[in-house]
Formats: C-alpha cells, structure tokens, sequence
C-alpha cells in the first residue's frame, strides 16, 4: 500500500507544478495582454464615436465624451504601471507606449470641446502612436500643427 503512494507522488508532483505553471501562464502572461487588447478597441471605438464632436455639439455630449476618453485615459496609466515584463515586451513589439497614449487621451479630453487650433490632432497622433494604432496624419503634417500650434500661443 504505502509503496504505490509513493509511486503515485512524482505523478502528484508534476501535476501540482503543471497546475502552477498555468496559472501563473495565465495570470502574469495573457491577462495584461488580453487587458491592453480590450484597452485599445475602446479607444478605437471612442475615438470613432466621438470623432464629431466639436465646440457647437450640446454640452451633454461634449461632457461625456470628455468623461469617456478620460477614464480611458486613467486605464491607459493603470495598465502601464502595473504592466508585467511580458506585457512590456509585446507593447515593445507592438511599438506601442501605454504612457503616451495616456498623456495622449487625457489631452484628447481637454481639447474635446473647444480647441480645434490643432491640439486635438496632435493629440490623436499620440494616442494612436501610444496605442500602436495605424497613423491618421504623417510626420510632416504634424510638424507643421506643432508649428502652427506654438505660433498660435506665442501670439
């Protein structure tokens, strides 16, 4: 009797590791991954949603697009400080950079309802850099907003 539960143990063992092994796979590995994933198709989705919104829509909307974007905004920051060394290397290879796309959406935010002097697309360029989105302006149009841009508060 006592010879067959020690000729079950190494079977035990290995099955306990396994169940280990996958949990932490599944925990530390595909959770933030999964979590960046579902992160930026709300981005994607918000920014379309909201892609009209302007400084003569209702204040309704222009608040809760602004709320909107800005709580995505904060789960932008949350994933990217608490981001596991696997999630770093799939943003890396994503070229993707969870703290631009913050700093990115909360501007976003604070542009939404009255700067349309180019703020608001250099703040678009960062999200959709930030988020390894494909890019909606060039680099030499954007360098002419940032120009634009910092005459317009130099004046």
């Amino acid at each position: 009797m006592l010879g067959k539960l020690f000729d079950l143990l190494p079977s035990l063992g290995v099955g306990m590791l396994g169940g280990v092994l996958s949990w932490f796979a599944t925990d530390w590995v595909t959770k933030p991954i999964a979590a960046f994933r579902t992160l930026r198709e709300s981005v994607i989705e918000e920014l379309h949603f909201f892609a009209n919104v302007y400084d003569g829509s209702p204040p309704h909307i222009r608040e809760e697009a602004s709320r909107r974007i800005r709580r995505l905004g904060s789960e932008a920051h949350k994933l990217n400080e608490s981001s596991t060394l696997p999630l770093r290397w799939y943003l890396w290879w994503r070229r993707a950079d969870l703290g631009l796309a913050s700093e990115g959406l909360v501007g976003f935010s604070n542009c939404l309802p009255e700067h349309r002097d180019g703020s608001l697309a250099l703040m678009r360029d960062r999200i959709e850099r930030g988020m390894g989105l494909p890019r909606s302006l060039t680099d030499k149009l954007i360098r002419v907003i940032e120009q634009r841009v910092a005459r317009q508060k130099i004046e």
